[in-house]
């Protein structure tokens, strides 16, 4: 749609043929927009469940959420005679743990959860808690902002959320004391 821009401006009148008018920022958005390929962002959730005897995670325990995308990455086209360059880079991350008793959480930066940090530790900037039982849909919501400039000297900048999920087991451990 976008590739055939020049053609459908058309001429200037006259007699002559004047060269095609650049496409307009709404056209370069559009363009970019159906031609960046944003990852799928989906959640991780750390420390991972299964690597607990249970192989769930545990009501009140303290998790960390990030995806596993890169944070912002390059990317240039050609459109009807003029090279953009464009940038992308995560605005935020909103995660839906699926628990109806934990707010949606709102990240502008997270920390992967890695083996040797202690057990219980809070993450820094991006966790929670779960407070219910159940099998929980675990949802990112990542916003990507895309600047772009040309070399004809327009530029522009848009949004773009993409969602992804992944059911996350949540159980509850109750001690016993017996004797």
């Amino acid at each position: 749609m976008i590739d055939n821009v020049a053609m459908c401006i058309g001429s200037r009148g006259g007699g002559g043929s004047a060269a095609p008018a650049p496409p307009t920022t709404e056209q370069i958005n559009l363009h970019l927009s159906e031609t960046v390929k944003l990852p799928a962002g989906t959640p991780v959730l750390g420390p991972d469940p299964s690597i607990n005897e249970w192989n769930m995670a545990v009501v009140g325990y303290p998790y960390w959420l990030w995806t596993e995308d890169p944070e912002a990455f390059d990317h240039g086209i050609s459109l009807a005679g003029i090279t953009v360059d464009s940038r992308a880079e995560v605005k935020q991350v909103v995660f839906d743990v699926g628990d109806p008793e934990v707010a949606p959480i709102r990240c502008t930066t997270t920390t992967p959860w890695r083996k040797g940090v202690p057990a219980g530790t809070p993450s820094p900037n991006c966790g929670f808690r779960y407070l219910n039982p159940g099998h929980h849909e675990l949802t990112a919501t990542t916003t990507w902002l895309i600047t772009w400039s040309s070399n004809t000297g327009q530029s522009g900048s848009f949004e773009i959320e993409v969602t992804a999920s992944q059911t996350i087991r949540v159980g509850e451990l109750e001690s016993v004391i017996i004797g």
